[in-house]
C-alpha cells in the first residue's frame, strides 16, 4: 500500500476524502517529510511553498486547507485524533501538528 492510500485510509474515518484539496496536500505535505525528514524544521519553505506551486496559490492557502482538515477531523472524532496522536490533545492540531501526527501514522504503518 503507498502513502497516498495509507493517508487516505487514517482519514477516511474521519470523513475526509479526496474531495478535500487539504487531504490531497496533506498527502503531498507527508511525501515531502518522507523523502526530506529534515523538511518539518522549514515548514512554510519546504512543503507549505513546494505545494503551493503546484496548485498555484500561495503557502498561506495550503497552510489553511491543511487547518480546515484538522478541524474536520477534530469535529468528527478528537478521540481518534488523540490516539492518532498518542498525546492528550486539548484542541485540534495545527497544520504542522497534523502533518506530524499523520507522518508518524504512517510510518507505523509499515
Amino acid at each position: 500500500m503507498d502513502v497516498y492510500e495509507r493517508v487516505l485510509d487514517l482519514l477516511r474515518p474521519l470523513g475526509i476524502t479526496e474531495k478535500y484539496i487539504g487531504a490531497k496536500q496533506l498527502i503531498q505535505a507527508i511525501e515531502i517529510v518522507l523523502k526530506c525528514p529534515g523538511s518539518l524544521h522549514a515548514i512554510q519553505k519546504e512543503i507549505y511553498d513546494v505545494i503551493a506551486l503546484q496548485y498555484s496559490v500561495s503557502g498561506g492557502a495550503v497552510e489553511r486547507n491543511l487547518r480546515m482538515v484538522s478541524q474536520k477531523a477534530w469535529e468528527t472524532d478528537s478521540q481518534y485524533m488523540e490516539n492518532l496522536a498518542g498525546y492528550p490533545m486539548a484542541k485540534r492540531p495545527t497544520a504542522s501538528q497534523l502533518i506530524e501526527i499523520i507522518l508518524h501514522s504512517v510510518q507505523r504503518m509499515q
